[in-house]
């Protein structure tokens, strides 16, 4: 039987009220076959899960306090978004949205501290595809409706990172402040946490059996659980008592990695009973990445790979390409330095992606001809800095600059040159063409007026063809590209 992991307060029968217990007003929220707390765990902190966030029954709140009001929890995954469980915010019998106003959140590790920060719920957005009877895609966002800006957030696990944090056998971390007795009712203030390990898929959809500290666990079948979206963990004590989530730890977080690695990749969903011989089920959060994406919860990373350069010395300038990774997120812009090699004098420009492009061009200005320079820059997004690219080697110089041959393209023997537009750089246009010097050293060349030029009638044999411009200021070529005529 599929046991969903919120307080027994939120199913149709409310508890007793003695000490250790919760009660809350079942009217108000989500209602039907629910059941998670930590099993067999140990005291946690603030400090270890600063991220940990009590989901609480706000009327109860009020009137109980935090203790007696908290259901469910969740991880803080950006200043504004708190990741949870669907089935913490939505009626398990009518598929109703909790309002709004049923709910807080409280941050902090004891539910019963003074200093318990409460901060109200703005807008609840539930996954679309959200199915009550199988808990398939069991996640929803909480938008805070003030900023928290003071706490560390939690890495949600990105797909690519799939491989490295949820094979068989990788320890994870569950926290909460669910039910510690797996056959009584007892709650703690402190939130606790415990150690599990992940299973293998096939656990979680096949059936297959694993042993855990010498516990053979059973296996979920393909019909009770979908290893694409779910993810099962349990742990064992070397006693053989069975670690495990239970009521109220429902949309805690599943951790796994240390430090900056530490990365959130499960939500506590629901399970078959408390600390059995099955494992937990957790939404598995590589699989909800686009929804989370799509409802701002997800941190956008700083750019992790250094941007591409490439320059060109202009009059008294240098003209900057920069382009960003292309695996890299949400470029706003960039900025491009140029280093006075001799001086170590510096002087930066800013470019921006365009509509069409993910590159970015633009021209730092006031350098001296003749001078080099080191040119280098850096990508951009709203939450840092890329690494520097590697420096590339610029001089300004009054010449003009030659437009290169992009393609060319032979038709019987006529050769049609698709050529870059070429830089007068600030001198007086004299003429621009196509120029190509056969083996013998015979010229042909025609006039650039366009994106394409055609040499006509050329005899067969080899070519090297060059665009070439002349300004006041002198001539530039561009690289010579070959070309053979039959």
């Amino acid at each position: 039987m599929r046991v969903v992991w919120v307080l027994a307060a939120l199913m149709s029968l409310t508890l007793a009220t003695f000490s250790g217990s919760i009660s809350a007003n079942t009217d108000s929220l989500p209602s039907g076959e629910i059941t998670p707390r930590i099993i067999n765990g140990v005291d946690g902190t603030s400090a270890e899960f600063p991220f940990l966030v009590s989901i609480l029954e706000s009327p109860r709140y009020r009137q109980d306090g935090a203790y007696r009001a908290q259901f469910c929890a969740g991880s803080l995954t950006t200043a504004f978004t708190v990741v949870t469980a669907a089935h913490c915010v939505v009626d398990q019998k009518t598929g109703a949205k909790t309002p709004t106003d049923r709910l807080a959140l409280g941050f902090g590790a004891n539910l019963k501290s003074p200093g318990l920060r409460i901060i109200a719920v703005d807008s609840i957005a539930v996954h679309p595809q959200y199915r009550i009877a199988t808990a398939e895609n069991d996640i929803a966002i909480i938008r805070l409706a003030t900023p928290v800006t003071d706490i560390p957030t939690i890495t949600v696990l990105m797909q690519d990172e799939e491989s490295n944090y949820t094979k068989a056998g990788t320890p994870a971390r569950v926290a909460g402040w669910g039910n510690t007795s797996p056959t009584g009712d007892r709650y703690p203030e402190l939130l606790r946490v415990g150690d599990v390990v992940i299973f293998p898929q096939a656990s979680c959809g096949a059936g297959e059996r694993y042993v855990v500290n010498g516990v053979r666990f059973f296996g979920f079948s393909k019909n009770d659980a979908n290893s694409d979206n779910m993810l099962c963990a349990a742990g064992a004590a070397k006693d053989g008592r069975i670690i495990d989530a239970c009521q109220g730890d429902s949309g805690g977080p599943l951790i796994v990695g240390t430090g900056a690695d530490r990365r959130l990749v499960g939500v506590v969903s629901w399970g078959e009973t408390c600390a059995s011989r099955y494992p937990g089920v957790y939404t598995r959060l590589s699989a909800e990445r686009v929804f989370l994406e799509s409802n701002g919860a997800v941190a956008v990373p700083p750019p992790a790979t250094a941007p591409e350069v490439s320059v060109i010395g202009l009059n008294a300038s240098v003209q900057v390409r920069v382009t960003a990774d292309q695996n890299d997120q949400d470029i706003t812009g960039y900025a491009a330095t140029a280093t006075d090699l001799s001086t170590g004098a510096t002087s930066t420009c800013f470019a921006a992606p365009t509509r069409r492009s993910l590159a970015g061009t633009c021209v730092i200005t006031g350098l001296t001809n003749g001078v080099s320079y080191s040119v280098t820059a850096i990508a951009a997004n709203a939450f840092g800095n890329s690494p520097v690219s590697q420096p590339m080697t610029a001089v300004p110089d009054v010449l003009p600059i030659a437009g290169e041959i992009v393609k060319v393209r032979v038709a019987q023997s006529d050769a049609i040159f698709t050529v870059a537009k070429a830089l007068q750089n600030g001198s007086n246009f004299g003429w621009n063409r196509v120029v190509c010097t056969a083996a013998d050293g015979g010229l042909r060349f025609a006039a650039i007026r366009g994106a394409t030029v055609t040499l006509r009638s050329l005899e067969s044999g080899d070519y090297e063809c060059v665009t070439r411009i002349r300004t006041a200021a002198g001539i530039a070529s561009s690289v010579p590209v070959p070309l053979t005529v039959l």
